[in-house]
């Protein structure tokens, strides 16, 4: 399966087959595309006075995706997604679901906070030296939807409206042991008290480590969701070197 595909799926899951909570309703006829497209974006050119555009994710392969996701799910509902971006603007992507019923939710909740958001985390970490590319991107939650429109920036933090995914990529030719050392100074960085607040969620990849399909390989993921739970005796070199044997 390639990367546009696995995007796809991950956007359907994110949106629970349609079970759609946000309270707003726009109902759009889903046999035309260039109509729901200059629908959609005619309402979000009305709430939040900024233009919008579709994005598509890159490297995406498969041949004559127009970024727009039509499906029909278990009740026979037919439904949409996709994902958007300002036009001019940085590539923070916000995702878009609903249904030819009507229900509609989306992730532009994250469109207030996320530049300030970006800006104090890249400033806590940069006492993180590690021996890899980083980059940092947040993703909106689809739950708390009427909440997090409202909310004061530390309230939207305190109740995880969004995740900050890390995604690091190390350099081919290192042992287990030597990328394990990395990891674990990661996760000891990670698991500091004024990060929780960030909703981290921690995907390792290495250069020139592919799948069966040729995508690039996770060799390590951690959900820091459950921060507050976190096992400090489970915290070990060991632990992670047991992990990354299933996938190097």
């Amino acid at each position: 399966m390639k990367k546009c595909l696995i995007f796809i799926v991950n956007t359907l899951i994110l949106f629970n087959s349609c079970n759609l909570t946000g309270g707003k309703r726009i109902k759009i006829d889903l046999t035309n595309k260039e109509t729901l497209k200059s629908t959609l974006f005619s309402v979000l050119k009305k709430e939040y006075n900024n233009d919008f555009e579709i994005m598509i994710p890159e490297k995406c392969v498969i041949e004559d995706y127009d970024g727009i996701s039509l499906w029909t799910n278990a009740y026979n509902v037919k439904c949409y997604d996709l994902a958007v971006k300002e036009i001019c603007d940085d590539n923070q992507m916000y995702i878009i679901s609903g249904s030819d019923r009507g229900e509609y939710e989306d992730t532009l909740h994250l469109l207030k906070y996320h530049k300030q958001i970006l800006e104090e985390f890249n400033t806590k970490s940069l006492k993180l030296e590690i021996d890899g590319d980083i980059s940092v991107k947040l993703s909106g939650m689809s739950r708390r939807l009427g909440f997090a429109k409202n909310a004061s920036y530390d309230e939207y933090c305190d109740l995880h409206c969004f995740e900050t995914w890390i995604t690091v990529l190390f350099d081919d030719g290192k042992t287990m042991e030597e990328y394990a050392d990395e990891i674990f100074r990661l996760k000891e960085f990670l698991y500091q008290d004024d990060l929780s607040k960030f909703n981290i969620t921690l995907q390792v990849y290495i250069k020139n480590h592919v799948d069966y399909w040729g995508n690039d390989k996770i060799i390590y993921f951690l959900d820091l969701d459950q921060h507050e739970n976190f096992c400090k005796e489970t915290f070990t070199k060991e632990s992670i070197i047991e992990d990354l044997k299933y996938e190097l």
